[in-house]
């Protein structure tokens, strides 16, 4: 499966394969230096670090949905990119901000 990414992205992650070791990962772990089992220790200690409260890996992907679908990215083209096989999860997915549907009802009629 192929997963598009933003040209910002592919440069970081650019960046980042110079500064490793060259073994092919982009996340090897600290321990054994092989492929992660899980990124489960790394986010907890990550979301500590940052003192972010009640916020779990999972929520990146409704973000991500509900941002293209703010930025009026077609719900096909959500669903692809979120590899959903139906529209319905799609929506589960994409939630609309306050902001957001605060400005659809100003729209000149």
């Amino acid at each position: 499966m192929v997963f598009p990414l933003r040209n910002d992205a592919v440069a970081v992650l650019k960046d980042w394969r110079a500064q490793t070791s060259g073994n092919g990962l982009v996340f090897p772990s600290p321990v054994t230096g092989k492929q992660l089992d899980s990124v489960k220790t790394a986010w907890r200690n990550l979301i500590a670090a940052a003192d972010i409260q009640d916020f779990r890996f999972h929520d990146l992907r409704h973000t991500f949905a509900s941002w293209l679908v703010m930025a009026d990215v077609s719900l096909f083209t959500v669903r692809k990119l979120m590899t959903h096989s139906t529209a319905e999860m799609t929506q589960v997915y994409a939630h609309l901000s306050d902001d957001h549907l605060r400005q659809a009802i100003e729209l000149p009629g």
